[in-house]
């Protein structure tokens, strides 16, 4: 009887111990847990938090960039609506006609030769050449006008400025690209937008009226 008493209590004592030693880590167990869980939703409530943010920051920076584009192009329209009516342009595109019907059977071949080809400066400083020493009524005239349309272009910061006639002639450009002294309505560049936008004007005489086309390269 008292080895049986004696198992018993061994029993008992070894049963107690297994449940002293399964509490401790149970309760382990359901920190690591708990903590799991409120670490998780903490996670996604901050990742949530953070998106929303991102998102707001980028709405307002979008938002941004269209009022800078529309006060951009704000300031085209003022620009162009103002060179309109200005007594200065108006004296230009006359003399450079005139001057323009004075050079010949070949504008365009005459013009690059003095502007382009014989000009000292560099590409991409062209503009910088106030008059061409080839002795004709045109080079006057662009020794007149020129420097007051270059500053205006860089003041503004334009890349370039054109003056056309009534028959499509680009007369006049600050830069003198190849584009300089060719028509633009049957020649090399009547398909750009520089030919679109003199057709619209041609096409649309009205004092008010304002034509703008997208941005390309």
């Amino acid at each position: 009887m008292k080895q049986v008493k004696l198992s018993m209590n061994w029993t008992k004592k070894l049963n107690v111990s297994k449940v002293a030693t399964k509490v401790p880590a149970l309760i382990v167990v359901s920190a690591l847990l708990s903590c799991a869980i409120v670490g998780t939703l903490n996670y996604f409530a901050t990742a949530d938090a953070l998106s929303v943010a991102a998102e707001n920051k980028l709405n307002a920076l979008l938002e941004a960039r269209r009022q800078a584009l529309r006060d951009y192009l704000t300031s085209i329209e003022q620009d162009i609506r103002f060179q309109a009516d200005n007594p200065t342009v108006h004296s230009a595109v006359k003399s450079f006609v005139s001057a323009w019907t004075r050079l010949g059977d070949a504008p365009t071949e005459r013009l690059h030769k003095a502007y382009i080809e014989d000009n000292p400066h560099p590409v991409g400083e062209k503009q910088n050449l106030d008059k061409a020493e080839d002795g004709s009524r045109y080079s006057k005239v662009h020794e007149r006008y020129h420097p007051w349309f270059r500053r205006f272009t860089q003041e503004r910061g334009y890349y370039d400025l054109f003056l056309f006639d009534t028959q499509g002639n680009l007369i006049y450009s600050v830069f003198k690209e190849a584009d300089f002294a060719t028509n633009v309505v049957d020649g090399e560049w009547k398909d750009t937008d520089l030919g679109n936008a003199f057709r619209a004007a041609r096409d649309n005489p009205q004092a008010d009226a304002l034509n703008l086309f997208d941005f390309r390269p």
